[in-house]
C-alpha cells in the first residue's frame, strides 16, 4: 500500500514527464511539415478542448484576444478538426444552447490567426456519452443526430455562422453523412439559423461547408458531384470509419494497421480523391 510520500513522489514524477513532453512539443510546433524528399504537407491540429487550442496556436502568450498579433506566418495551417461537444463545460442531459456554445467557439477562433482556416465539425458519436443521450441508434450518429434535434442543430449552426462576422475561413463540416437528402434537410435548418442573426453579424464570404466521407455508401463520384452541386467546397476522408465500413468491421473494436493497406481500402480512397478533383473540391 502506498504511503502519502510515495503517492506524492509518483505524482511529481508524472508532472515532470508531462512538462518535458510539453516542451518537446512546443519545440516542434513551428517546424515545417515536409517529407524527406521535400514534399510539403499541410498539417492541421485536432482541437478537442480550449487548452489544446491555446497551447498549440498561441504559445505561452495568454492574450489570445488579440488574434491579429499571431499573423506572422506561424501556425497558419489552422485547425483541421474542432469538435464542439468536447469544448463545452461539464455536460448535462440537456443539449447546449446558442448562448452556451458561442462563447467557447469564439475563444477557440481567437486562438488562431484571423486568416487561418478553422474547421468545426458538427456533433458526432460523442453526443451519447457527453450529453446523456442514451440509447441512440447507431444510424442516428453524426448528421442524423443533429437532424433529429433541430432546435439544438439550429443553435449550433447559429453559433458557428456568427463567427464569420469576426473571423475568416470558418468551415462547417458534417460527419457521417449518409445521403444527399440529409444535406438538403440541413440546408433548411441553416437558413433558419441565418435568419435569426442580424446582417451585420454575418459575412458568408468567410463560411464554407464540407462533408466527411466515412461510409462506403457515399464514397463515390455521384455523391461527391452532388456535394459540389449543393455548394460544398471540401471533403474530409474519415479513414477509421471508412475502413470499418469497407471491411465490414466494428470501428470500436480497434482494427489492425494492416487494414489501411488492404487493396479495397486503397482503391476506394483513390476513387474518392479522383472524384473530388474532378468535381473541383
Amino acid at each position: 500500500q502506498y504511503q502519502k510520500d510515495d503517492i506524492l513522489d509518483s505524482a511529481l514524477g508524472l508532472k515532470e514527464e508531462q512538462e518535458e513532453e510539453f516542451q518537446r512539443l512546443l519545440e516542434c510546433k513551428n517546424v515545417p511539415t515536409r517529407t524527406q524528399d521535400g514534399q510539403a504537407i499541410e498539417l492541421m491540429i485536432n482541437v478537442r478542448d480550449l487548452s489544446t487550442a491555446l497551447v498549440t496556436s498561441s504559445g505561452s502568450d495568454p492574450d489570445v484576444r488579440n488574434h491579429n498579433k499571431y499573423e506572422d506566418g506561424k501556425n497558419e495551417n489552422g485547425a483541421g478538426l474542432i469538435t464542439p461537444e468536447t469544448l463545452l463545460p461539464t455536460p448535462t442531459k440537456r443539449l447546449p444552447t446558442f448562448e452556451q456554445m458561442y462563447p467557447y467557439f469564439k475563444m477557440v477562433a481567437y486562438s488562431f490567426p484571423k486568416k487561418a482556416p478553422k474547421t468545426f465539425r458538427t456533433l458526432d458519436i460523442d453526443a451519447e456519452k457527453l450529453f446523456g443521450q442514451v440509447g441512440i441508434n447507431p444510424e442516428d450518429f453524426g448528421l442524423a443526430f443533429c437532424l433529429k434535434n433541430p432546435v439544438f442543430f439550429k443553435d449550433l449552426l447559429k453559433a458557428l455562422i456568427k463567427l464569420t462576422g469576426d473571423f475568416e475561413k470558418i468551415n462547417i463540416m458534417y460527419p457521417r453523412v449518409t445521403s444527399l437528402q440529409q444535406l438538403d434537410e440541413a440546408k433548411v435548418i441553416f437558413k433558419q439559423a441565418l435568419n435569426e442573426l442580424k446582417p451585420n453579424e454575418v459575412d458568408l464570404q468567410n463560411l464554407s461547408f464540407g462533408a466527411m466521407i466515412e461510409l462506403k455508401e457515399v464514397a463515390n463520384a455521384s455523391f461527391i458531384k452532388g456535394l459540389k452541386e449543393r455548394g460544398f467546397r471540401f471533403i474530409s476522408i474519415g479513414t477509421n470509419d471508412l475502413i470499418a465500413s469497407i471491411l465490414e468491421k466494428d470501428r470500436l473494436d480497434g482494427g489492425s494497421a494492416k487494414d489501411y493497406f488492404q487493396p479495397e481500402v486503397l482503391l476506394k480512397i483513390r476513387e474518392i480523391v479522383r472524384a473530388a478533383k474532378e468535381a473541383g473540391l
